[in-house]
């Protein structure tokens, strides 16, 4: 399925596969798999990060996002991207 990304977390009772944007998810373990189409309601994450901000600033504390978060996280990337080419 072209532009869904699909994820998988695997434990010792079943596994959890979940289309990362919120389409569905689907948990297998004993007894019936079950279905859930939870939707799009925050495709790119902004809402989250708007949420977070927000009480950041009512609670006076910084919020989970930083731009040095960022930037930790980009090089973590670059050094993943790295190791693969």
């Amino acid at each position: 399925m072209k532009g869904l990304r699909i994820s998988k977390l695997f434990g010792r009772n079943g596994i959890i596969t979940f289309e990362s944007n919120g389409a569905f998810v689907i948990a297998r373990g004993r007894g019936l798999p079950r279905v859930m189409f939870p939707g799009f309601t925050d495709m790119r994450g902004y809402q989250a990060m708007y949420r977070d901000f927000a009480r950041s600033i009512r609670d006076g504390r910084v919020p989970e996002m930083s731009l040095e978060r960022a930037i930790e996280d980009q090089r973590v990337m670059e050094r993943v991207y790295g190791t693969i080419t």
